[in-house]
């Protein structure tokens, strides 16, 4: 399994700024609760809305070091056809808030080791 937070890439996105980071951070919180919403609603006719929504979700968490939301979204994404279970649902969710809660912690230390 891998680590809810790619550490290296995480501390170099970072790069010694956390106010500014922890800005982002809270913009893909809020973001990515939109998007999340938007997967949940999956319309029976049509599948591009949520399939998009998850789609940005796996792009920013890869973009921010948050692997394991990146691997579920990644998996989700490929899913033909596109329904995901409300199991697949709660389990983005979850991972969706441990992943938020752990980069405000990585972040913690970082602004503590400064």
């Amino acid at each position: 399994m891998l680590p809810i937070i790619n550490t290296p890439q995480f501390e170099s996105l970072v790069c010694g700024d956390v106010q500014s980071f922890a800005m982002i951070l809270d913009d893909f919180d809020a973001n990515g609760t939109q998007l999340i919403q938007t997967i949940t609603r999956q319309p029976a006719d049509s599948t591009s809305a949520p399939k998009d929504a998850l789609h940005q979700l796996k792009g920013s968490s890869g973009m921010l070091g948050l692997s394991s939301l990146f691997e579920m979204s990644k998996e989700y994404e490929t899913k033909e056809p596109f329904d995901l279970s409300e199991k697949e649902i709660s389990s983005l969710r979850s991972l969706f808030q441990l992943s938020i809660d752990a980069a405000r912690e990585a972040l913690a230390k970082i602004d503590n080791a400064t």
